[in-house]
Order: structure tokens, then sequence, then C-alpha cells
């Protein structure tokens, strides 16, 4: 079984209330679809909006916003915007099996990691808007979240009520920012940024066939995405153009930079190298071969 999970699409219509589409769906003829229409993920409802001046028009739209799915050691989880106690919108977490009748047998013998709605906090400074945060685990089960990647990098562990620790980033700035102002995309300050996407993956370089192929800090590592975003206009018509970049962290609590990549739309399986405090760490050619 899939579960799907996407905005509802409302912007031709006054609306105070957004909302999250869910289906599960399977592979039919080889495309994924809905087995039945598709409903709104009962996500409880957002807290009372205190976004201050030019953002206060955003306390009158409630509920979850731009919400991204991702399996957790445990079982799938759901991350969504709304409205922050610390800012005027923040990142919210959930199991998503607490929310879903499929997982009704479930919900009582669970991980008791995030049942109810939790906003993921971040070390200061808070921001009006916070958004893309991703969660990650390392090879101790431990969870942190990344918050940002420009100016600087920000990521802490993460506790079961959302709270988090100090700043990691510090840890492995001096290798970070060098591997950063080599490979990192120059972004033009009037019309370009760099725009952390969300969610992970966990990747582990063997063959699952290998009886060997267990789980280390020498073979796994975490893969995320972040774009650079480019805003152009052609004739009176705005367009936004976003670049995925890959980037390559380890698995130890600095979760220093391995790689960066270019473009991956132009490229396949050319990630340029960083050094990491372990030597120079190579992505074989076949690393994203699902077999």
């Amino acid at each position: 079984m899939w579960i799907v999970v996407a905005q509802h699409e409302q912007s031709k219509e006054q609306i105070d209330v957004s909302g999250e589409l869910i289906c599960e769906a399977g592979f039919l003829d080889g495309v994924l679809v809905c087995g039945e229409t598709p409903t709104i993920l009962p996500i409880s409802p957002s807290i009372q909006g205190a976004c201050p001046g030019d953002l206060a028009y955003m306390n009158f739209r409630s509920g979850p916003r731009d919400a991204r799915m991702f399996y957790g050691p445990s079982g799938p989880m759901i991350l969504y915007g709304s409205q922050s106690q610390y800012a005027c919108l923040g990142i919210w977490v959930q199991d998503v099996r607490m929310l879903l009748d499929s997982f009704h047998l479930e919900r009582f013998a669970v991980s008791k990691l995030f049942m109810a709605a939790t906003e993921v906090r971040r070390p200061v400074p808070w921001k009006g808007i916070e958004k893309n945060f991703f969660v990650f685990w390392d090879l101790q089960g431990k969870a942190y979240v990344h918050h940002d990647i420009v100016p600087e990098r920000v990521f802490a562990e993460l506790d079961f009520d959302g709270s988090v620790g100090e700043n990691l980033a510090p840890n492995s700035a001096g290798h970070d920012q060098a591997c950063m102002a080599s490979l990192m995309p120059y972004a033009a300050p009037d019309f370009e940024s760099i725009h952390q996407a969300t969610n992970s993956l966990s990747i582990t370089l063997c063959k699952r066939a290998d009886p060997k192929c267990v789980p280390d800090e020498h073979n796994t590592y975490i893969m995320h995405i972040f774009h650079h975003k480019v805003s152009r206009r052609i004739r009176d018509v705005g367009f936004v153009v976003e670049s995925p970049i890959l980037i390559i962290t380890d698995t130890n609590v600095a979760a220093d930079i391995l790689r960066l990549s270019r473009n991956i739309r132009a490229i396949r399986h050319t990630v340029p190298e960083c050094r990491s405090f372990r030597g120079t760490w190579h992505l074989p050619a076949t690393a994203l071969d699902p077999r």
C-alpha cells in the first residue's frame, strides 16, 4: 500500500481553512492511482495565529500547508506548516498512523514518537515564517532536525516534545564552509536564492542481496536536496526556475557535508566531493542504482 498526500488546490476560492488531501494508492498499469476518492486528512486544528504587521493576513487562514510525507525508522510521518507558538508560521510533525483508519489496530502498539501534532522548534533566532525543515536520524536512532542551509547551516537534536538542543552546525563549520564556498551555486541577492527542500533519505551503499549489507558508519549517509531558485520575467510574465542540488552528509553527530552536486537535472552519477574528516569520500557510479 502507498499513501499519497497533496495540498488541496483552493487558489481560486476565498478560504479560511486549508487542507491536505490523502488517499491509499496502488499501481495500475504502471501508474500510481488512488484506490478511492481522496479525503481531507484529519489534522488537528491550527492554534490561534499571532502574525504581526504585514504578515497579519496569515492569521485568517488556518490549517496545514505544504505537507510532506516521509518514512522514519518506525513508521510514516507527516511534516506541515501551520500557525506557530514561536513565530508567525512554523513546522509541525505527527505520526500519520494516528490520522488514518487503516492503522487503527497499530495505534496502541507503535512508538510513542509524535503521536499528536507537535511543533518542531529551532535554535534561536526564529524567522517570521519558518518552512522546509527536514528530520533525519543517526545510526543510533537519535532524531535531528535540519533548519537552514544558508546563510549558515543550522541543525539540532530533536526531542519527543518538539524541543531541540543547541545548534550542532558549528561542530563542522570549518569543513562545511570551505566545501560550500567551493561548490555552492552563487545566488544573486535581488532575484536568486538558495531554498532548502524538505525530507531526506538514508542511503546505504551496498546491495540488498548481499548478506553483509548492514548499515554502518562506513557505508550509510544522509541525502537531501536544496534548490537554486531563480526568478525571471519575460514580457511582463514572471516565473521561477528551481534547479535541484544534491547534498550528502555524514551520519555522525557533526553531519558534515561530504558531497555537493551540480544541477541534478543535468548530470548523472557525477557528484563532486568535499574533504571529510575521514578523508575523501567517493560515490560509486552504481550508488543510485536501486538494486
